[in-house]
């Protein structure tokens, strides 16, 4: 059996239809957009099953785990920026309830700060640092106090 890397992308661990992940297609280009200095591209992931987001490089792409260790050792000056690709479960309800809001209304603020919230989690899950963890910090925050309001 040939090994291959969990950060390199698509494992082809289980082949499914891809039909049901179409109606997310326009959601994805949304946060592309929205995110579109930092990742290289959004699409639906074929292995995660309960978290919500994560990262993933091409085949040929430095590795996280390589990258931070460059960084660590001094050479953060010539360590390039691998922007990387953000894996989203499509069959998450935070994903699914995103989704429902973008097709709603798809001008809501609320879609920008969800998207850099996926973003800053995925980082976080792989034990990166993100840019801005005060905003990370209020973010959640707010989330709670509303979800404890309802």
């Amino acid at each position: 059996k040939k090994l291959k890397s969990a950060e390199k992308g698509d494992l082809n661990l289980d082949k499914e239809d891809d039909k049901k992940d179409e109606k997310f297609n326009a959601l994805f280009g949304f946060i592309k957009s929205k995110l579109e200095s930092k990742i290289k591209e959004v699409k639906a992931s074929s292995h995660l099953k309960n978290s919500v987001a994560c990262l993933s490089g091409d085949a040929n792409d430095m590795s996280a785990y390589m990258e931070k260790l460059l960084k660590a050792s001094g050479g953060a000056a010539q360590v390039p920026e691998v922007k990387r690709v953000l894996e989203l479960n499509t069959s998450h309800p935070v994903v699914e309830k995103i989704n429902a809001l973008f097709e709603k209304d798809r001008d809501n603020q609320a879609l920008t700060d969800y998207s850099q919230l996926l973003l800053d989690m995925a980082i976080i899950s792989e034990g990166g640092k993100i840019d801005n963890p005060a905003q990370f910090n209020k973010m959640v925050g707010d989330l709670m106090a509303k979800s404890m309001t309802e």
